[in-house]
């Protein structure tokens, strides 16, 4: 006689669906781990290299400068500076958010002031492509939301803004 062996292969089939998936899964996240790097590494060289030539122009001839030149070289490392820390704060808020641990805390916030906020940490960006904001929202205008969350988005439409308009726009 004949002997058939017959093996139920479902739940390895499941298995290596399963597998497949999750590796699909771990390469879209890796993507998009590269993508953010790079963003970031290219965010930050910027405002980076204005801090390094900043201080390395103080430190080389101090002596040479007013004190009023000075004041404008300190006042220039320090918008750099909140450059710099905006950008770390939105990569935070980014992990936080791709960690599931980023908390929603929404309250009866000023969409005018926020957008000041922003307006001011980004303006010497805008300055350096000559970029003029303007923005129509009145000073009573508020909203009910979390207000880091709408910072960061404020802050990264700022920056693309001005990153993509050319020289001298509005």
């Amino acid at each position: 006689g004949r002997v058939v062996v017959c093996d139920d292969i479902t739940d390895r089939k499941q298995a290596e669906e399963e597998l497949h998936k999750l590796n699909q899964e771990l390469k879209e996240a890796n993507a998009s781990k590269d993508t953010l790097f790079s963003i970031i590494a290219h965010d930050l060289r910027t405002p980076f290299s204005a801090l390094l030539a900043v201080t390395e122009i103080l430190m080389a001839s101090i002596d040479d400068y007013s004190k009023d030149e000075i004041e404008e070289m300190i006042h220039s490392l320090r918008t750099s500076s909140e450059r710099v820390y905006a950008l770390l704060e939105d990569l935070l808020a980014w992990s936080r958010l791709q960690q599931g641990t980023m908390e929603y805390q929404p309250q009866e916030i000023s969409l005018h002031e926020i957008i000041e906020e922003s307006v001011q940490l980004l303006l010497s960006n805008a300055e350096q492509k000559n970029i003029v904001f303007k923005h129509a929202v009145q000073e009573a205008t508020t909203a009910y939301a979390d207000r880091n969350m709408v910072h960061t988005i404020l802050r990264n439409l700022l920056s693309n803004a001005i990153k993509f308009t050319s020289t001298g726009g509005t």
